[in-house]
């Protein structure tokens, strides 16, 4: 009491506390927010006073301050319909949910006010209104007209879910007029994947003058949309002063499919912003054609190697082997061999130039082993025989199984011998292996592993042997 007395006094220009009264103020919210006080009586009395006073803050803290209190919902009700914005936010922030429901034509009244003082209260009403399922079209129109993208993205969201499609001729207008939901309209759209709505979103981004927030919003609009008609206009916003928006339409274009999206994408990846760049890289990695190869090989060495790698492999371009096999040979990150062998294995037609040699690294020759059985060239079978004999059993291993793709029958004698090998993993491959080569010699080298001392190999051995008899 004795605060509430001072703060009175202060707003009435008493020179003991004018110049405290905002210490004042913040003594009184930090106790009417504490709950702890609720279960005293003459705590509630206490507040009963200043809930009719002719201050605003004081009608609002006691609203704080009774909140939760049964007794006194009609205080807090009464506070909806209060002329002061601050004491409306009190009481819709003390509302219970099924007090909101009861309410909701008030909060609708609370939610369509337009000045600009009522903007926290009104958003705070649009909120209280979806979670209690009382959204409709006429609530996400004026919402997003008043407050556009300040309501927040879940909020959008959720009214749309409220209204459906059936708002989009109106989303649709709002764009067109140019008013303070633009952003928010398109972003409405986009959430409705409006397909008819595409042409007029595609027209903002050419228009002089629009807001970043607008194009942007518009540009993730088109992303979701995917009308290839728009690409045109999203090839322009590539070319756009600001970075941001050159990003976000080239991260737009990927989910659409058109047949210049290589062009748009070449001619990005030159751009002096490295975020422009890695967008149009992802573009060609995605979506380019063999016309992006040169390209991404060019960004093979650096921190866009794994995306411009996986491009290339499923590109598959033949003319990118050379490159492709110098960095799969010579890289000491374990994570781009991989990548580069897989891009190998996808566009080389013969093995030339990646035969083993004992230099290599165990981890390196069991790649290249790998490789060399993906790519099935014949003339793989001498070099990987030699590696049977190898130190390591898992590029033993991984020999064996080449073998068995490639299928040359030259390569039996080596797999023969395989099958006396220390490890089981080698000697289950040799086995599957001589089982894919075909020949009649290889069921007797086989029946004795049948006796195997590990499960492992007298299973390969049975599969094997099905194949042979089969």
């Amino acid at each position: 009491q004795p605060l509430l007395d001072a703060y009175v006094a202060a707003e009435a220009g008493d020179a003991r506390w004018a110049a405290r009264k905002y210490e004042l103020a913040g003594a009184l919210s930090r106790i009417a927010g504490h709950r702890r006080h609720q279960d005293d009586p003459q705590w509630a009395r206490t507040l009963i006073r200043p809930s009719a006073h002719d201050l605003p803050f004081l009608r609002a803290t006691a609203i704080r301050g009774l909140t939760g209190l049964a007794g006194y919902a009609p205080i807090v009700v009464r506070g909806l319909s209060d002329s002061s914005p601050i004491v409306v936010d009190s009481a819709l922030h003390a509302l219970a949910g099924h007090q909101v429901a009861e309410h909701a034509e008030l909060l609708a009244t609370i939610a369509g006010r337009t000045q600009p003082e009522w903007g926290l209260p009104r958003r705070l009403a649009v909120r209280q209104l979806l979670k209690a399922g009382r959204a409709d079209c006429g609530l996400l129109l004026t919402a997003l007209a008043t407050d556009g993208m300040s309501l927040g993205l879940d909020v959008i969201a959720g009214l749309i879910r409220g209204c459906g499609p059936q708002a989009i001729p109106q989303l649709t207008g709002m764009l067109r007029t140019g008013n303070r939901g633009r952003a928010a309209a398109a972003f409405a759209l986009g959430e409705l994947r409006a397909s008819e709505a595409a042409t007029d979103l595609a027209a903002v981004l050419g228009e002089d003058g629009v807001y970043a927030d607008v194009t942007l919003a518009c540009i993730e609009a088109l992303a979701k949309i995917a009308d290839p008609a728009t690409v045109p206009a999203l090839a322009t916003a590539t070319r756009h002063h600001l970075t941001l928006v050159r990003a976000a339409a080239l991260a737009a274009l990927p989910g659409i499919d058109h047949p210049e999206l290589t062009n748009i994408a070449l001619a990005a990846s030159e751009d002096f912003d490295p975020d422009v760049r890695e967008k149009a890289v992802r573009l060609l990695a995605r979506r380019g054609d063999q016309h992006a190869a040169s390209r991404l090989l060019l960004f093979c060495d650096g921190p866009l190697a794994p995306v411009a790698i996986k491009g290339l492999t499923r590109i598959a371009d033949e003319r990118a082997v050379p490159s492709l096999r110098q960095l799969f040979l010579t890289t000491g990150d374990r994570h781009i061999r991989h990548l580069a062998g897989r891009a190998l294995a996808r566009s080389a037609r013969s093995a030339a130039g990646l035969y083993p040699a004992w230099s290599m690294s165990p981890a390196q020759l069991r790649a290249l082993a790998w490789v060399l059985g993906e790519i099935r060239d014949k003339n793989s079978a001498g070099p990987l025989s030699r590696l049977l004999p190898h130190w390591d059993d898992l590029v033993r291993a991984r020999a064996a199984t080449a073998l068995g793709k490639i299928a040359d029958p030259a390569a039996a004698p080596a797999l023969h011998g395989a099958l006396s090998d220390i490890s089981p993993r080698v000697r289950a491959n040799a086995a599957t292996a001589l089982g894919q080569l075909g020949i009649s010699e290889a069921t007797h080298w086989l029946r004795p592993r049948l006796n195997d001392p590990h499960p492992a190999v007298r299973s390969a051995t049975q599969a094997a042997l099905r194949r042979l008899d089969t």
